[in-house]
């Protein structure tokens, strides 16, 4: 399956939600919302520093019943310490599913 091009419909997925135990969120659980999807290798990394920031600032910003920021991770390290008070909701992709799904899997630290 080759990733999403610009204006076509996101592939539906599922990955664990950081800070809710044991919760696996479907991304159809979205449905009817703007969605921004974010993705990063991990959330310690220096590029990630700013940018996690920066969307905490636009998702408390957001109507969250009109839109949403989803960040996803692929590092395992972000989910036993995910940073206090996230504005968006944070996914782990630990496998790369998510991340093959949208063919950003081999690309640098945030993609």
């Amino acid at each position: 399956m080759s990733p999403p091009s610009v204006g076509e419909p996101a592939p539906w997925f599922s990955a664990s939600a950081m800070g809710i135990p044991a919760e696996a969120v479907s991304f159809d659980e979205l449905a009817g919302r703007h969605i921004l999807l974010v993705f990063f290798g991990a959330l310690a990394d220096a590029a990630a520093g700013g940018l996690v920031a920066e969307f905490a600032s636009l998702a408390s910003a957001l109507d969250k019943d009109a839109a949403m920021v989803v960040a996803v991770s692929r590092n395992r390290l972000d989910a036993l310490s995910p940073p206090d008070k996230l504005q968006f909701l944070l996914l782990l992709d630990s496998g790369g599913l998510t991340t093959n799904l949208f063919g950003v899997a081999d690309r640098g630290a945030v993609a």
